[in-house]
């Protein structure tokens, strides 16, 4: 979507997914200050904002997953394939004491 100074916006997808990563990141930074902090007030506090900051990515991946906009999900493995790579692992495994 062209901007009307002639500035480029990024497509819909790609913001939607960069604001997400940012939901993610700023998660792990609340979490992490929670577990560092010492104060009861100011653990409250970060607890409160980890807890609102993971509702929003949560309404943020049901907006992109409903317009079908997240990278699909990986194919699960059969598992015949499976039980073939763990038999080949254990082999290994046995050769090499």
């Amino acid at each position: 979507m062209p901007a009307q100074n002639g500035n480029t916006f990024l497509p819909e997808e790609d913001m939607l997914n960069t604001i997400l990563n940012e939901l993610k990141r700023t998660v792990r930074e609340y979490t992490t200050a929670t577990t560092e902090s010492s104060c009861p007030d100011v653990r409250s506090m970060f607890t409160t904002l980890t807890s609102e900051t993971l509702k929003m990515q949560g309404e943020m991946y049901q907006l992109i997953e409903q317009n079908k906009q997240y990278p699909s999900a990986v194919p699960h493995a059969m598992k015949s394939d499976v039980q073939k790579q763990l038999q080949e692992i254990q082999k290994k495994q046995s050769k090499n004491p």
